[in-house]
């Protein structure tokens, strides 16, 4: 049972600190905290419930019941729900099947886990406002702590990552629908967490799927970060150090690349395209300039997949001598220069007409028939040996674009430059720069047939991978599809 005790702890003075010289959480707030069952959760929720008199806050707890341990999932949800009603609150439960959704999406378990959860968390506050709270008195609360925080750090570090990538988990960010989501608990060890859970008798649910290397965020966990401590004890201190310095770096060239977006912007017209000045880019220093472009490039629509290999694209098109550059962009989103400006514009462009996304999957092998996909329009992988090749986010790194310096298409024996390749196929000049291809960094698994893509005649037929083909002993196949339109 959750007893409410107003013993004042290290960790309750760590957690009202954060929430006060932070500005999480105001008086009269209503909280949406995401009850796991977990240690951090339960923690934050008996902090939170010891200041909720004082400070007029009432709380509105939200499980959600993934079903990847049946019985485990059963239990956790029982006693949330059995410590939520011992203090007089109703807890809204969640219950979705992480792995079937992962399964037909093709997100990893994490991800498709993560994504429901904030939809749940973001369902309850509007109820909330719905009922006649205004947005700005609801918080969405999470029980992130500083051990998550330095595996974040390290995680972004090994898979590449900015500066900003450093700067780890934010103390508060938006949601979806517009919410403010806080961290009161960032600065919080996990051990100082277990201590309190244990010092107030909590009893909280422990996940056993937490200490198995399953996800790559675990085996950071239990395998790298104790390697690390062999040679620097303080490891995670000086990650966690790491993301302060980098988080308020960040903060300062934020501030400065607003300024020198609001500076380049010209008038857009119509859409949400985004038409900048390039001599008031130009004149910024890299670091800047690079920033305000993604910002411009977020505000055009395009929140994802875009990297350093796209900021070099769009420098070159910002020093073309020709007044109209252009140059490709993931998800379809394209940079062209007119005469003075730029123009970051969405939608389908006059070479690709007929491309209109690209959906990705993976399936289990028994459940995979070919027969089931259209010709010229799907590829398929072995999904374990991407993973072995590229990491278990390789997701995150493919990406559908048209070609760039260096890229290769793996052959039987050796590889051969997707330049070379064109040539062979002889495909005129002026239409090389218009194929599109699957990537996943510089290495190609697929290159469509041009028919498939709107293209007619660019090449007669696709060009595939050899090294990860689909064979008896494949478990779960990666599918690529093409969704094509008038």
């Amino acid at each position: 049972m959750v007893e409410v005790c107003y013993t004042i702890t290290m960790v309750d003075n760590e957690v009202v600190n954060n929430i006060v010289s932070r500005c999480l959480i105001s008086a009269n707030q209503h909280i949406v905290i995401g009850l796991s069952g977990g240690p951090d959760s339960v923690c934050l929720f008996h902090v939170l419930l010891k200041i909720s008199g004082e400070w007029n806050l009432t709380i509105h707890p939200v499980h959600v019941n993934h079903q990847i341990r049946p019985e485990g999932a059963v239990h956790d949800q029982n006693y949330v729900q059995r410590i939520t009603a011992e203090n007089g609150l109703d807890c809204r439960v969640v219950t979705f099947d992480c792995e079937k959704m992962a399964a037909e999406t093709g997100m990893t378990s994490e991800e498709a886990g993560r994504k429901m959860r904030y939809q749940a968390f973001d369902e309850e506050a509007s109820r909330i406002e719905a009922s006649g709270v205004p947005a700005d008195c609801i918080r969405i609360v999470t029980a992130h702590n500083a051990d998550d925080q330095a595996e974040t750090i390290l995680l972004r570090l090994i898979r590449g990552t900015g500066t900003s990538g450093l700067a780890g988990i934010d103390w508060e960010r938006r949601s979806e629908k517009g919410y403010r989501i806080v961290r009161p608990l960032l600065s919080v060890r996990k051990k100082d967490v277990l201590d309190y859970c244990r010092s107030h008798g909590l009893d909280p649910c422990f996940d056993e799927t937490n200490n198995k290397p399953l996800y790559a965020r675990n085996r950071i966990r239990l395998e790298l970060l104790p390697y690390l401590e062999k040679y620097n004890p303080s490891i995670r201190q000086s990650l966690l150090r790491l993301g302060d310095i980098a988080a308020e770096e960040k903060a300062f060239l934020d501030e400065t690349a607003e300024k020198a977006l609001a500076e380049a912007r010209r008038d857009s017209g119509a859409g949400s395209d985004v038409r900048l000045d390039c001599r008031a880019l130009l004149a910024q220093p890299d670091a800047v300039r690079h920033r305000a472009v993604l910002m411009a490039l977020k505000e055009s629509g395009l929140t994802e997949d875009a990297g350093y290999e796209h900021l070099q694209l769009i420098d070159s098109v910002l020093r073309s001598e020709r007044p109209s550059a252009s140059a490709d962009l993931p998800r379809g989103f394209r940079v062209i220069r007119e005469y003075e400006n730029i123009r970051i514009c969405s939608g389908r462009q006059e070479h690709d007409s007929g491309v209109v996304s690209i959906h990705v999957k993976v399936v289990p092998r028994e459940s995979f028939s070919p027969g089931d996909y259209n010709k010229g329009l799907t590829a398929y992988f072995d999904a374990e040996a991407l993973e072995e090749r590229f990491g278990a986010d390789f997701r995150e790194h493919m990406t559908f674009r048209t070609r760039m310096p260096g890229d290769y298409l793996p052959l039987k024996k050796g590889r051969k430059k997707i330049q070379d390749l064109l040539v062979d196929e002889r495909i005129p000049r002026g239409a090389r720069d218009c194929v599109r291809l699957f990537a996943c960094g510089s290495e190609v698994l697929w290159i469509p047939e041009g028919g498939s893509q709107g293209l007619a005649g660019v090449l007669k037929h696709g060009k595939y991978s050899p090294r990860y083909p689909v064979s008896e002993g494949t478990k779960l196949v990666f599918i690529v599809e093409i969704s094509t339109g008038a």
